[in-house]
């Protein structure tokens, strides 16, 4: 598969888990020393859906901090399709679209 179809195909992924997913922001909460629990806000009323609950910490850091780089995703991935980059970004960008996709293709 070209590189630009693995780009778009990523892009593609990206904005529809962002579409399907609770909106954000996404934050913890640790309850009575219970396992970290991951909230996501899901309207303009402010209202939160309980999106996972980590038995480890860091797990749900990580989900948080992940959900935090959509975006930033989105815009190096929409650049690298629009304008191209140097060839040295080229592996890189190739290995976070194949990362999303989840493929070695």
């Amino acid at each position: 598969m070209s590189v630009g179809l693995v780009v778009l195909e990523a892009i593609d992924k990206l904005i529809e888990l962002r579409i399907e997913g609770t909106p954000g922001p996404w934050f913890l909460t640790y309850e009575r020393a219970t396992h970290p629990r991951v909230w996501g806000t899901a309207d303009e009323d402010d209202d939160h859906d309980q999106v996972a609950q980590a038995h480890r910490s860091g797990n749900a850091e990580l989900i948080v901090t992940l959900h935090r780089t959509i975006d930033a995703q989105l815009a190096v991935l929409q650049r690298f399709l629009d304008q191209g980059m140097p060839a040295v970004f080229e592996e890189p960008v190739m290995l976070l679209a194949r990362s999303i996709v989840g493929s070695d293709s």
